[in-house]
């Protein structure tokens, strides 16, 4: 699906050897306020947002379609969408600040900060101190999709906490021994998420605000959902004409794998922030050094020119670097992606 840092040349995280000439986005902007409305309508979509960034700048951003069924709020470019899995390539920058900060090694078992954790495993007792917080970011961990508990077959899905999904982790099976197999894996970034409060001291939630959001200029978006849901502008998921279930101000209990909120402009923020080498503004968010680790594939990907990274996809797309992650999750869908090469990027 992306494309790779490998065919960039080496100096900074995201080295732009060649710019694209000014465009005019006029046309294809109007596009997109003629057809999007139409293709809402005919797939019973209420709300939508939109947002291009060009450098470091917001080209446009535009919401369409309302908050929720009852038409009463317009969504805008700062309306709060749940974004899904676009969550988990927060969590791997998070994890870069804490290595930054001296408070994790990418490449320490993650039982040196999670104790408790085990696994059950055919491939040998000693397999579980081999797991690393890389191989819970690049899906390569050996364990399955979800958690025994906070999983979609859970018939207390919505009731279940944050702690308590990570926690149910304890024993679960390997399908694969670490780093040998690409699976995608919810329970392996709530695990690294969860590591992330337990050595910072801090709720994950509290981290992510602090070390992340807002130093991104993220100030609509968190990962404490109900702080989010509680806002009238926070877009409403549906199943077909059923709202998504709100326990306790709860949407999915997977926090560090889909929790955050987020809106088109702060996403577009994200984008700049790559876009800048993590320097926005001319402030150094996190070293390009470690912005690197992030892109390339790893594992059984390494060396290759497409791949998952650290919880971003990367893919070689008419001859250009493509950066990418998508969000699905009940009643929702999210995306973003942009070219390094090009400083153009979409949510």
């Amino acid at each position: 699906m992306l494309a790779g840092i490998s065919v960039l040349k080496p100096s900074s995280a995201l080295v732009r050897p060649k710019v694209s000439p000014p465009t005019d986005y006029s046309s294809a902007i109007e596009k997109i306020k003629q057809t999007l409305p139409v293709t809402m309508a005919e797939r019973d979509i209420t709300g939508a947002s939109i947002a291009l960034v060009n450098g470091d700048n917001i080209v446009w951003s535009e919401g369409f379609g309302y908050t929720n069924r009852s038409l009463k709020v317009k969504v805008t470019g700062d309306t709060l969408f749940h974004a899904g899995s676009i969550s988990k390539s927060f969590t791997a920058l998070g994890a870069l600040k804490a290595v930054e900060k001296n408070l994790i090694d990418l490449d320490a078992p993650l039982k040196k900060y999670l104790p408790w954790f085990s696994v059950n495993s055919r491939f040998g007792a000693s397999e579980v101190e081999r797991i690393t917080i890389r191989h819970l970011l690049a899906h390569h961990s050996g364990l399955g999709t979800w958690s025994p508990l906070g999983n979609p077959f859970d018939t207390a899905y919505h009731r279940r906490t944050f702690e308590e999904v990570v926690k149910s982790t304890t024993g679960s099976w390997l399908k694969s021994p670490a780093g040998e197999r690409f699976e995608y894996c919810n329970q392996g970034i709530d695990l690294a998420g969860y590591a992330l409060a337990v050595v910072s001291g801090k709720p994950y939630e509290d981290f992510m605000r602090e070390e992340i959001l807002v130093p991104l200029g993220m100030t609509t978006s968190t990962f404490n959902q109900p702080e989010a849901t509680a806002k009238e502008a926070c877009a409403s998921g549906y199943l077909g004409k059923r709202s998504v279930p709100i326990v306790n101000g709860v949407v999915m209990p997977l926090v560090a794998a889909g929790g955050l909120f987020a809106s088109a402009n702060d996403l577009a923020r994200f984008i700049i922030f790559h876009l800048q080498s993590g320097a926005p503004n001319g402030k150094q968010i996190l070293p390009a050094t470690l912005l690197k680790e992030m892109y390339a594939p790893q594992f059984t990907a390494k060396n290759q020119i497409s791949g998952y990274g650290l919880a971003i996809y990367k893919a070689l797309q008419n001859d250009t670097v493509r950066f990418s992650h998508g969000g699905l999750g009940y009643g929702i869908s999210t995306h973003y992606r942009f070219l390094p090469e090009h400083r153009i990027g979409v949510v």
